[in-house]
């Protein structure tokens, strides 16, 4: 029996099930909803021009130089420890006689104790038969030049 004003109870339990398959399908939908937006942002991306660097995408490469552990996530970030180094802003061509495909940028990173903005990194990639962070220099104040060695960087030479 309901009291007037108040809202029905449903607790049979063919409607406790249904309300439970309901929420299981809502769920279903959002998680491919999701992947089809990344699918097509994915295809709108820049992987190269074979998308030999899609491989690399959901990847990260780090290693310890020194007193800091980089790391290297392609069309994400880059980081030494914790701090940032950047978001991934595309393909950098530096000259015109050499591929934009052998030299990433990420920019908009940690600004603490930089005067000009936000840190910004300059991954150079080399071809090699693994994935592996070769070396990181710091050329100006919050300005890095990393070097990554890749097999995806091979198809470029």
């Amino acid at each position: 029996r309901r009291v007037h004003g108040e809202a029905p109870s449903y607790q049979r339990p063919a409607a406790v099930e249904a309300r439970k398959e309901l929420e299981k399908a809502k769920t279903a939908k959002t998680e491919l909803e999701k992947e089809l937006k990344q699918t097509e942002q994915d295809q709108q991306a820049d992987f190269g021009p074979r998308h030999e660097y899609y491989a690399m995408k959901a990847t990260c490469v780090s290693k310890r130089l020194g007193e800091f552990e980089y790391h290297v996530c392609p069309f994400v970030e880059a980081r030494q420890d914790s701090r940032s180094l950047g978001k991934w802003a595309g393909w950098h061509q530096k000259d015109a006689w050499h591929s934009k495909y052998h030299m990433m940028r990420f920019t908009d990173g940690d600004g603490a104790g930089c005067p000009n903005g936000g840190r910004e990194a300059e991954v150079h990639l080399e071809c090699g038969d693994t994935s592996a962070l070769l070396r990181v220099e710091e050329l100006a104040m919050c300005k890095y030049t990393i070097t990554l060695a890749c097999p995806h960087a091979c198809a470029e030479e």
